[in-house]
């Protein structure tokens, strides 16, 4: 099963580049590659369009597979932050279908680097969410596959 990873995060959040290192260390060792977008904050706010930085990850995500299609996303200000920092090539790997795309929030840092993330995309999935244990959110978009 091929697994792409990919996270985005601005470039004065310091623990997205601890996140980061780490997440790179359990890809290399599971030949699983990581894409990280490290914008500035200006950038953030262009690509977010004034929304909170959360937001960044449904504009890229909609970059990664809808530029195409989408002819007003293609001359947006995100399609042209992105286009700077993630190369077109970059984003065809991993838009390529088959195996899965998988986001991680910039502060997601994977623990076990004994289990290949693929453990938890077997068996038929469509999608993969988590469950937030906050009284507020039952719904953790951290991950999402």
């Amino acid at each position: 099963m091929q697994v792409k990873l990919v996270t985005l995060f601005n470039d004065e959040y310091h623990a997205g580049f601890v996140c980061t290192a780490v997440n790179t260390c359990y890809g290399q060792q599971h030949a699983v590659p990581i894409e990280a977008v490290v914008l500035s904050r200006d950038e953030m706010e262009v690509l977010c369009e004034g929304r909170h930085f959360a937001w960044g990850k449904v504009a890229l995500l909609r970059w990664i597979f809808a530029v195409e299609e989408d002819h007003g996303l293609a001359k947006s200000g995100a399609a042209a932050t992105l286009g700077i920092h993630l190369s077109i090539s970059a984003r065809d790997k991993l838009a390529a279908p088959g195996g899965w795309l998988v986001w991680l929030d910039a502060d997601l840092m994977v623990v076990d680097h004994t289990r290949h993330i693929s453990q938890l995309l077997d068996g038929g999935k469509d999608l993969v969410l988590g469950e937030d244990m906050a009284d507020l959110d039952w719904l953790n978009t951290g991950l999402v596959a």
